[in-house]
């Protein structure tokens, strides 16, 4: 015999006679299930990624807007890999040098400390043997430090730009 599925409800307990102890708990009697409400519809897969995909598209228009207004570090997490900081220019207190970058100061003063110029933990090598020897530039130094940043790639662009010009005038001549 095959199971009706029904819900359980209770039935109101019978009227007490004057002077009877009360009566038990109401026992639950068994609907049949054709007496349920009508269950809402679930959605559609298709339903649920239309809609999950107009959320996305609003983020992403949000996002844009942020991007647009300039605002700095409300656009989204960080990446997780490659550079997300400018270089800091570091000064040499004891000669007075001013450097690009940490990296560049290290390579160029490793040798002062019997050290390879080509290890990239050099720097920190460096600090530890003199602590108070590197400062951060202030703002005129950092000024002059990216004026000679503009300076040595303006150099780097010449020099690529004369390698092509000889490389095509040999071609041609060829």
């Amino acid at each position: 015999m095959a199971k009706d599925k029904t819900q359980k409800t209770t039935t109101p307990a019978p009227a007490a006679r004057p002077g009877a102890t009360p009566a038990p708990a109401t026992k639950p009697v068994a609907t049949p299930a054709a007496a349920k409400p009508a269950a809402q519809a679930q959605p559609s897969r298709l339903e649920l990624l239309e809609a999950k995909q107009d959320v996305l598209e609003q983020r992403i228009a949000d996002l844009e807007k942020t991007i647009a207004s300039g605002v700095k570090g409300t656009a989204g997490p960080k990446p997780k890999f490659g550079r997300t900081r400018a270089a800091s220019p570091t000064k040499d207190s004891k000669t007075g040098a001013l450097y690009e970058s940490k990296s560049a100061c290290a390579k160029a003063v490793a040798a002062e400390f019997n050290l390879d110029p080509d290890d990239h933990f050099a720097w920190y090598q460096i600090i530890k043997l003199a602590p108070d020897r590197f400062v951060p530039c202030n703002e005129q130094e950092t000024a002059i430090v990216a004026k000679m940043r503009e300076e040595r790639i303006a150099k780097e662009q010449a020099e690529l730009d004369a390698k092509l010009a000889a490389e095509e005038a040999g071609k041609g001549q060829s």
